[in-house]
């Protein structure tokens, strides 16, 4: 369902949008900013629930960068 969902939103944005890739410098930016948040909810959730939430993340990441192929 996603891949024609996102082959039908990439036609209708032809023309309209363009999409630059983030640079080097940029993406560590953006992670000196967001990790520390990121750092804090996990340890936040951690807390409140009682889970090891940062190593759900970190296999959710793994999951999301491997395709989906971690959990199958």
């Amino acid at each position: 369902m996603w891949d024609r969902v996102d082959s039908e939103a990439r036609e209708l944005m032809k023309g309209k949008v363009e999409l630059t890739a983030a640079s080097a410098e940029q993406l560590d930016f953006l992670r000196s900013k967001l990790d520390p948040l990121i750092e804090k909810k996990l340890a936040d959730i951690s807390s409140a629930i009682g889970i090891d939430a940062k190593a759900a993340y970190e296999e959710m990441v793994a999951d999301a960068q491997s395709g989906g192929a971690a959990t199958q």
